[in-house]
């Protein structure tokens, strides 16, 4: 189902892509990587406060998940922290913490691979990809 989740929203299918992602949640699955897409979707469909509540949920999640390791833990709150600031730019809010961004601890080039493809994050200064 996860793959079908991220090739619906590479398809820019995102009402798709996120009745996937909330199968997923109904079936018990609740990785941080997941709740990560859920917000993205979210704010794709023009849900800003639902994609901010979500994707602060994911950048404590991804914050705390010992199996994502560093430097990838940083990318993915990174790219939360991006997708966060659009969000409350969005609903006319400051940008405040937890989505303050310093690009400077990503290395992209340590990032793995499978992160950067299903968690673009063209924003940073580095990114070529």
């Amino acid at each position: 189902m996860w793959n079908q989740a991220l090739d619906l929203t590479a398809k820019e299918n995102f009402g798709a892509a996120l009745r996937v992602v909330r199968d997923m949640e109904a079936l018990g699955a609740s990785r941080a990587e997941l709740t990560l897409l859920k917000g993205v979707l979210l704010f794709r469909l023009a849900e800003y406060e639902d994609a901010l509540e979500t994707l602060i949920v994911a950048h404590m999640r991804v914050s705390r998940d010992a199996a994502i390791a560093p430097p990838n833990n940083k990318y993915l709150m990174c790219y939360a922290s991006v997708w966060g600031q659009k969000a409350m730019k969005s609903l006319g809010r400051e940008v405040e913490t937890p989505f303050a961004i310093d690009f400077r601890e990503v290395p992209l080039k340590l990032v793995q691979r499978p992160y950067k493809r299903k968690f673009p994050l063209r924003e940073h200064p580095d990114w070529s990809e």
